[in-house]
């Protein structure tokens, strides 16, 4: 085991690393600390901590890959950091870069005593990456966390959809507040739940949605317009006409009020918030009203070839 400790600011010597193949633990808790990809070379590593201060780096310049034992990851960084006193209210410094997947991926179980596998990334507000599509071949993303360990990603700048996989595994749920997750949320991430949202009371820990799709973009191309009215009477209509039905995520946004229905009522909606947020054109406006009255009179819905997305409303 290697242990760093230190309040002075400064980084870690240079080769420090290469040499310590056989380095199974490493602690290092300085401030301002560089974190060099040097640690690719401590290929017996199962435990890696990182905790203080304002520590620095991209976490995509290391090869996680070449740490086939690593089970416990604990990169918490602005320890001591707040208003409070003797804390240190400008820190500004983090980790950066995209999440590599092969993190979801650590040694389960530990094969290293007083250990169970834990990923702890916080607290880095340059961080981004999204959850693998396939969550579940990954060990940390479906681990039974009732027999010890964590998943806490908490106060970065992920994004994309969290995995229904959360919902099935055992254990608590991975804590993902301060990011920006897009819902849909898995039924166990209900709006109000810690992990999600954090404090009720703080709508800082709040994930932020600012760039997700938008309800009524139903082609979820970044603009509300005709093309999804159309997509959505079209759902509608399907069982008439044999048409397209839209898919799961699509009918999420095309269920204005969230009733488990798509019907009229959401179609209505969605043309509202074109006209109250955008400035749709006369033939755009021609468009919405002809599909309004298909709808209403069972006609198949048709929009004509001529149908533009200038002038529609940007969701993001």
């Amino acid at each position: 085991e290697l242990t760093l400790l230190g309040s002075w600011i400064g980084n870690i010597p240079n080769g420090i690393f290469w040499n310590l193949t056989n380095l199974e633990r490493l602690v290092v808790r300085m401030k301002k600390t560089y974190v060099k990809p040097d640690i690719q070379y401590l290929t017996n590593l199962r435990y890696l901590s990182f905790s203080f201060q304002e520590f620095y780096g991209r976490i995509d310049n290391i090869n996680w890959e070449n740490l086939p034992h690593l089970s416990k990851v604990v990169l918490l960084n602005r320890v001591g950091c707040g208003p409070y006193e003797g804390q240190n209210p400008n820190c500004t410094l983090s980790l950066e870069g995209e999440l590599p997947h092969s993190l979801y991926n650590l040694k389960v179980p530990c094969d290293i005593g007083y250990c169970t596998p834990s990923l702890y990334i916080r607290d880095h507000h340059n961080l981004t990456g999204q959850f693998p599509v396939d969550a579940e071949n990954y060990s940390m993303l479906n681990y039974d966390y009732n027999s010890g360990g964590d998943l806490d990603l908490a106060h970065n700048n992920l994004s994309g959809y969290i995995p229904e996989i959360f919902c099935e595994r055992d254990g608590g749920l991975p804590n993902l507040r301060s990011n920006a997750f897009c819902p849909p949320y898995p039924y166990c991430y209900p709006e109000d739940s810690y992990e999600l949202n954090g404090n009720p009371n703080n709508t800082d820990e709040d994930q932020r949605t600012e760039n997700c799709v938008q309800m009524g973009d139903v082609t979820q191309d970044g603009v509300i317009n005709v093309l999804d009215v159309f997509h959505t009477i079209q759902h509608i209509m399907s069982d008439m006409f044999g048409g397209p039905q839209l898919d799961e995520l699509q009918q999420y946004f095309a269920d204005m009020n969230q009733d488990g229905l798509i019907n009229i009522t959401d179609v209505v909606a969605i043309i509202d918030k074109i006209y109250a947020t955008g400035n749709p054109t006369s033939q755009q406006r021609s468009e919405l009203q002809n599909l309004l009255n298909q709808l209403k009179s069972g006609t198949r819905p048709r929009i004509s070839g001529r149908t533009t997305r200038r002038n529609t409303t940007n969701t993001r």
